[in-house]
């Protein structure tokens, strides 16, 4: 039986931008009271995101992206549907995260029935710091505004 929705924040919290998602679920952890929802931080990638995601019946996802192709602190929304057109190997250790919902279709795991992923356009992914670049900073609370209203939470 599937358990209920899960918000899990991905990213490392001292590269600066890259810990948006982690900022974004610490700040959601507050304002989140219902027994249906946990919420959840990670810094592991890789096939090691469908032992966090397993038995969900909704996950949403929230991690740094850097396109180049959108502003500073944008949020784009994707399933995992949509990152199948570049599921390649990331390197010979690892896996990206459309190949590891492959892989785990295919062993007979127990997905969530929903994936939504929320991606935070960044600036700064290579420098050490604990905060985020001010227009990132600025998108946390936006998306954080965003995930409440599609769980219908009201903050």
């Amino acid at each position: 039986m599937q358990k209920k929705t899960l918000i899990l924040g991905m990213g490392n919290p001292i590269l600066s931008d890259d810990g948006v998602g982690i900022r974004i679920v610490q700040y959601l952890a507050g304002r989140i009271s219902d027994e249906n929802v946990d919420v959840a931080e990670t810094s592991v990638g890789g096939f090691s995101i469908i032992d966090r995601i397993a038995g969900y019946k909704k996950v949403i996802i929230v991690d740094a992206i850097k396109t180049g192709d959108e502003q500073v602190g944008s949020i784009r929304k994707f399933t995992p549907a949509d990152l199948k057109a570049t599921m390649h190997l990331s390197s010979p250790h690892t896996i990206d995260f459309a190949t590891a919902i492959t892989l785990a279709e295919k062993y007979g795991y127990e997905l969530p029935e929903s994936i939504l992923i929320y991606g935070i356009e960044i600036e700064d992914n290579t420098s050490f710091g604990e905060s985020c670049t001010p227009l990132v900073r600025d998108a946390v609370y936006r998306a954080a505004d965003e995930i409440l209203k599609h769980l219908g939470v009201s903050n």
